[in-house]
C-alpha cells in the first residue's frame, strides 16, 4: 500500500482544531507557575486574559462547529499552528511572569485598563462573529457553490460594515493585549496577527464580491469605515 505524502494528509477540523488550540491551555498554568513574578496580581490578571482566549479556542469553539468531512484541515497546517502556539505560549507567558516587573498599581492604570477593554471587546466580537457565521450555514440566505463547499453572505451586526469581523475581532483582542502587556513579545504577537489576517480578509472580501451579485458594496474588508 502506497503511503500517503504527509502535505496531503487530512484532519477532522474539530479535532484539529481543538488540539492545535489546546498547546497555551496546557502549558500557560505550568510556565507561569515558574515565573519569577507569578505571586504578583497583574501577572495573574494579564495572564488569565491570554489563558480564556485560548480556553475558548480549544474547549468551546470545536463543539460549535458541524461536524463535516468536506472541511477537513491539511496536517501541514496543523502542525505548523502547534508549533505556533507552543513557541507563543512559552514567550508570551515568560515574559509576563518572569522577564517583566509590573508596579503593583498596574491593574489600575489607563494603560492597562485601555487594554483589557480592547481585549474584551475584540473576544466579544470575534466569538459573535464566529458563531453568527457557523448558524449561517443553517440559514436561507443567497448561496454558492464551490468545491462542495455551500457560502452564503453574512448578515447582521457588523457584517453589515466588514466582511470579516471575526478577524477585526482578533486583531482588536491582541491589540489590547498588547497594550495591557506593554512588552516587546506582546507588540511582535499583534504584528504577526496584522500580517496574518490582513491578507485572509482581503482574499475573503475579494471573493464574496467576485461571487455574490448583490454583495455589498458598502462594505469594508477589515475596518469599519476604512479598511
Amino acid at each position: 500500500m502506497a503511503s500517503v505524502p504527509f502535505i496531503h494528509v487530512m484532519l477532522p477540523t474539530r479535532l484539529a482544531w481543538a488540539l492545535m488550540e489546546s498547546p497555551p491551555v496546557l502549558l500557560t498554568p505550568l510556565l507561569f507557575s515558574f515565573g519569577r513574578y507569578s505571586s504578583l496580581a497583574a501577572p495573574r490578571v494579564l495572564m488569565s486574559l491570554f489563558f480564556a482566549h485560548y480556553a475558548h479556542r480549544s474547549l468551546f469553539y470545536p463543539l460549535r462547529m458541524r461536524p463535516s468531512s468536506k472541511r477537513n484541515l491539511p496536517l501541514p497546517v496543523f502542525v505548523s499552528a502547534v508549533i505556533f502556539n507552543v513557541y507563543n505560549t512559552y514567550i508570551q507567558v515568560r515574559s509576563v511572569s518572569h522577564y517583566t516587573q509590573y508596579p503593583s498599581s498596574w491593574l489600575l492604570s489607563f494603560q492597562f485598563i485601555l487594554g483589557a477593554v480592547l481585549f474584551i471587546s475584540g473576544m466579544a466580537i470575534n466569538i459573535t462573529a464566529d458563531y453568527a457565521l457557523i448558524s449561517l450555514r443553517k440559514s436561507d440566505t443567497p448561496r454558492v457553490s464551490e468545491s462542495s463547499r455551500t457560502y452564503k453572505i453574512p448578515h447582521g451586526g457588523l457584517f453589515e460594515l466588514i466582511s470579516c469581523p471575526n478577524y477585526f475581532g482578533e486583531v482588536l483582542e491582541w491589540l489590547g493585549w498588547a497594550v495591557a502587556a506593554g512588552s516587546l513579545s506582546s507588540v511582535v504577537f499583534f504584528l504577526l496577527t496584522v500580517s496574518n489576517l490582513v491578507p485572509r480578509a482581503v482574499s475573503h472580501h475579494q471573493w464574496y464580491v467576485q461571487n455574490f451579485r448583490e454583495y455589498p458594496r458598502s462594505r469594508k474588508m477589515l475596518i469599519p469605515y476604512l479598511f
